[in-house]
């Protein structure tokens, strides 16, 4: 059969009609791209949101262990390429679990969020201070040599021994202080340093800088 012999019976559509439905498409189109778009957008903001909720320590609502390791990562590469000193202090809160014991731990989580928010009080811009675990924080001085972040840590611990967050509670922090030796020490190393600082702090009775 030859195609000149095939009967066309499907019917034209006026150009009005199709003009018509072309428009009506579009406007159906531009709805799905408009509400893609809001989607697209709701999805970045969740995920920011879940970004930011990852850095960040619930109870505290200050920077987590995760944002302390990354943070000090990047600040000894500006620091070494710079040649700028850096230093840390841990704290560790003084008999913490005897708080525990016999005030109760929602009396517990009140001093912890009660030297989070001291801490964050005293620190310079640029400084950090972030929850490293339990009722341990971890403080990064940029640009700070180890005798400037001892008087820094030395200031914590005074408006610490200040504080009095519920009724007439007190608590006392232990300090440790050291300084990063670019030309042997990695973060591993200076954690350590300040720890054991720490360590001779609470040996030699508790509420006191040590470095």
């Amino acid at each position: 059969m030859r195609n000149e012999d095939i009967e066309i019976t499907q019917e034209l559509i006026p150009y009005e009609e199709l003009l018509k439905m072309y428009k009506k498409q579009s406007r159906r189109l531009a709805k799905i791209i408009k509400m893609s778009d809001r989607q697209a957008i709701t999805i970045m903001e969740l995920k920011e949101k879940f970004e930011t909720m990852s850095y960040i320590d619930p109870l505290t609502q200050i920077p987590n262990r995760r944002y302390f390791f990354e943070f000090v990562e990047k600040k000894m590469v500006t620091s070494k390429e710079g040649e700028t000193p850096l230093s840390l202090a841990i704290i560790d809160i003084d008999k913490f679990k005897s708080i525990n014991d016999t005030y109760g731990h929602d009396i517990g989580d009140i001093i912890i969020k009660s030297l989070a928010n001291e801490v964050s009080g005293v620190l310079r811009e640029g400084d950090i201070v972030a929850r490293f675990g339990g009722e341990e924080f971890m403080v990064v001085f940029p640009n700070t040599p180890l005798q400037e972040a001892v008087a820094m840590a030395t200031k914590i611990n005074k408006t610490i021994q200040d504080c009095t967050p519920y009724k007439d509670l007190k608590y006392t922090v232990s300090i440790g202080v050291a300084e990063f030796d670019f030309e042997k020490d990695d973060l591993n190393d200076v954690i350590k340093k300040s720890d054991a600082n720490l360590y001779i702090a609470k040996e030699n009775g508790r509420n006191q800088v040590r470095y």
